[in-house]
């Protein structure tokens, strides 16, 4: 990324407004994203899945904060303000951003088996917890953020569930 072009950054939004956010910051040809989890919420006793903001109440805005009339972000439906430092708006690091977004789909649809780049048969070694330091092999994910391990342990094969944030990939 060649200077300050094609920068993102961090939007706040008034409450449950990050939909009507981006929607708004797209009418006036800023990029936006809204990075959805998917969840599910419970209501009269039926249980649905429903997508909620990644990070409740922002958004991002991709925009040439030299070229860009940015401060109409800050007037925008939806928005409460541009989080700047002073004068500036601060930019968000582009190393999250291109993380971030390569952990989403084409939905904006965040993954954590995408964020963490794990697959069934791959390799791994548990960071933290009981088994701290042990290798194992994905056998299945197990939900969104969990995957089940197939560990040997004490010459007998064990099956455990973990989260994904505990696993270390080995090459």
């Amino acid at each position: 990324m060649g200077g300050l072009e094609n920068r993102w950054f961090a939007v706040h939004c008034q409450a449950g407004k990050e939909r009507t956010a981006r929607i708004n910051l797209e009418r006036q040809s800023f990029g936006a994203f809204l990075p959805l989890l998917r969840a599910q919420e419970t209501r009269a006793g039926r249980t649905r899945d429903v997508l909620r903001p990644l990070f409740p109440g922002y958004v991002f805005a991709g925009f040439d904060p030299r070229a860009a009339a940015w401060r109409r972000i800050n007037g925008t439906y939806g928005v409460k303000r541009l989080i700047s430092f002073g004068e500036v708006p601060e930019p968000v690091h582009p190393s999250f951003m291109a993380d971030l977004r390569r952990a989403c789909d084409g939905d904006d649809i965040f993954s954590f088996r995408r964020a963490y780049g794990f697959s069934e048969g791959d390799r791994v070694k548990l960071a933290t917890g009981p088994f701290s330091a042990m290798i194992g092999t994905i056998e299945s994910m197990s939900g969104p953020d969990r995957a089940r391990l197939l560990l040997s342990i004490l010459g007998r094969s064990a099956r455990v569930s973990v989260a994904l944030e505990d696993l270390q990939k080995i090459a």
